[in-house]
């Protein structure tokens, strides 16, 4: 009877639970590292040339990017005391992780380690991972001009929706338009020929993250942007 009692008293808390977000990340141990870290990156066991690596260090000690040779391997240098996280990021949303742990004595000696790309990714990315993830694939459009029109899943215009345009590999600084969608939820500036990363975003829905090539023999396509109703495991 007692085990009964306790059945009733706890599926209550798991059907309470179940209306909730709740999102889990695997978690990767810290591989022990010296104070520079040589890293090759496979793709299917095969050296990955090209693949940017982006390198969040621990404390305020910021981040860095650097990026694989014909061998596949980088190197990054005089990573500080702590915990610091590399991230992989190949086309098609391949992706790796590894978390490095540089103790208080490490000495300036280089540690090996091995990144394989695989399908992902499984934890949730920061606006800077999805953008880095976002700028190692060919832009999704094409246009002479930047103009288009967001809306909602049903389809319903979406006014006051912000539009950030970034030249490629320069966000997170000194975007080249902030605008706002108007009234019919459209939006347009006027851009030099160049490879863009466009976010769009409003309250209440999910940040959406596009990679978009201006030039003057695109077509005159405007863009139609579907906005996703957010979660509370949205960032």
């Amino acid at each position: 009877m007692k085990g009964i009692a306790f059945l009733a008293a706890f599926f209550p808390v798991l059907a309470g639970a179940s209306m909730a977000c709740v999102r889990v990340d695997v978690w990767e141990p810290p591989q022990p590292s010296l104070k520079n870290a040589k890293i090759t990156v496979l793709d299917n066991g095969n050296p990955a040339g090209g693949i940017r690596l982006t390198v969040r260090l621990s404390g305020k000690e910021g981040r860095r990017s650097v990026q694989t040779d014909s061998r596949g391997t980088a190197t990054i240098t005089d990573l500080p005391e702590g915990t610091t996280w590399v991230t992989a990021f190949g086309e098609g949303l391949l992706t790796s992780r590894l978390c490095l742990a540089v103790p208080a004595r490490a000495t300036n000696e280089v540690s090996s380690f091995y990144m394989a790309l695989a399908p992902g990714p499984w934890w949730p990315l920061s606006p800077e991972d999805k953008v880095d993830a976002l700028e190692q694939s060919p832009p999704t459009a094409r246009v002479a001009s930047l103009k288009g029109t967001i809306l909602d899943p049903l389809g319903e215009l979406i006014p006051g929706a912000e539009v950030r345009v970034y030249k490629r590999g320069t966000y997170p600084q000194n975007p080249v338009a902030v605008l706002k969608t108007n009234e019919r939820g459209q939006f347009a500036a006027s851009l030099e020929p160049a490879i863009y990363t466009v976010i769009f975003r409003t309250r209440g829905f999910r940040t959406e993250f596009i990679g978009l090539e201006i030039r003057p023999d695109g077509g005159d396509q405007e863009l139609r942007e579907t906005l996703q109703l957010a979660s509370d495991c949205d960032s």
